[in-house]
Parts: structure tokens; sequence; C-alpha cells
């Protein structure tokens, strides 16, 4: 287990893995939220209004053809099939002093994604497993999947929003959603957000899903709202429990 968290802390959280995958400011406006992460902005099942119990059924048709499955001790889903998928495990041991550059894999990794072996590190530190977009860096910032696991019971749709409102105002998030979908894993509470970093606006889905004693949250972050709405549906609409 990576952290101790209940879950309002964990999804933000995630803003570090976000951090971390940015690199420079592409605006004119500095503005950055110090980190954010993102669960995307435009949900095909959700009303623009938040409800307290709004609930989605799952679809029996993958969002794309094209899929990967990711698997962690707690869950399994599909990913694009053109997205990376690491295990944090590989990257985050004892390198001997040495930079993660300098490991084979870290080399060939950052070199092909175009970030740097200290915003690899960052964003692995914290995560189960991270997934990055094939496409690599744009504007220092890289589309991005991570799952984390958590001690304690998922809160409700309600708890949440009580919980998180106020905490996202702070980030600069504007009316975060929230929302419900029947998964393969169980129930799965939704949080849809976009949150400002370094002049820009970011993108996401925050799937959350109780297993066993733990939560497993799963993250979405990108620049393009559609694009974070297509991955998230096809992480709900494959979601299923492990062991």
């Amino acid at each position: 287990m990576r952290l101790t968290r209940s879950l309002p802390a964990a999804l933000l959280v995630l803003t570090l893995p976000l951090a971390g995958c940015s690199d420079g400011d592409p605006g004119d406006d500095p503005s950055a939220a110090d980190s954010s992460s993102a669960a995307p902005s435009e949900p095909s099942e959700p009303s623009d209004e938040p409800t307290d119990e709004s609930s989605e059924e799952p679809t029996d048709e993958p969002v794309s053809g094209d899929a990967q499955p990711v698997e962690t001790d707690q869950v399994a889903f599909e990913v694009p099939a053109d997205w990376e998928v690491v295990d944090p495990d590989e990257f985050t041991g004892d390198k001997d002093g040495g930079a993660i550059e300098d490991d084979p894999a870290g080399g060939e990794l950052t070199d092909r994604l175009g970030i740097s072996g200290d915003q690899l590190l960052q964003m692995m530190g914290q995560a189960d497993v991270i997934v990055l977009s094939g496409a690599g860096s744009v504007d220092g910032f890289i589309d991005n999947l991570n799952v984390l696991h958590y001690p304690g019971p998922l809160p409700t749709t309600p708890e949440l929003q009580s919980q998180l409102a106020e905490q996202y105002a702070n980030l600069g998030a504007d009316d975060p959603q929230f929302s419900t979908a029947q998964t393969g894993a169980g129930e799965a509470v939704l949080v849809e957000y976009v949150l400002p970093l370094q002049g820009r606006e970011v993108q996401g889905r925050a799937i959350a899903v109780q297993s066993g004693s733990d939560v497993v949250s799963i993250t979405v972050s990108a620049r393009d709202a559609d694009l974070a709405t297509r991955v998230a549906e096809q992480v709900v609409a494959s979601l299923s429990a492990v062991g």
C-alpha cells in the first residue's frame, strides 16, 4: 500500500501525478494551480446539474475496438491500445544514486514521451499503475491515467460532494459534478471537474470503487474533454474486480 489517506484527500493528492506531467507554461497567463488531477469535463450521461445519486448502467459495447488490458491487485479495465502502461515499481526503486534516464527502460520511456526523469518519478511515486498517452508530451503536458488505492469505505455521492466541493473550489475547479455508475467491480462514484494548470485547463474523470477494505481510485487527466470522456467511459465499461 503506497498511501494511507481518505478518499477525499486521495482525490486531491491526484494533483501530484498531474503536476508531474506538466513542465513549463504554454500560455501567457502563468496562473497555475499548485497541482491538479482531473476527471473529464463533458460526461455522456450526467446532466449539467450535479445530482446526489444519479446512476449510469454500464454499456456492453467497448468505447473503441482499440484497447489493451490494465490490471492491478484489485481491479482490471481497458485503456486505448496506443497508451503506455507503466508499473511504477520498475522505476521507483533504488537506482544506486543514478538518474532514471540512465536506466535503459527509464531512458527509453522519457525520450519517447518527451518528459524528464524527475517528472516520471514524481508521477509514479504516488501510483499503483500509470498509463501515459502514446502521443507523448504536448506543450509540457502528457495525457495520463493513474490508479491509486486507500484504506476505508467508499463515501456516498452526497458525502463526497460535501467533503470535496470547497477543496476543489480552492484549487480553481468550477462546479465539479458527481454521479454514480454500475460497473463490473460494483457501484462507482464518478467526479467530473476541470482545473487550471499553468495557463491551461485540464479535463478529467475520477472513478472510485470499493475493493475489499480499500477504495480504488482511477483518474484520467487530459487536455481535451472529449478524449478524457472517451477514456473514462472505456474504463467504466470494462472495469472488473480482481481476486
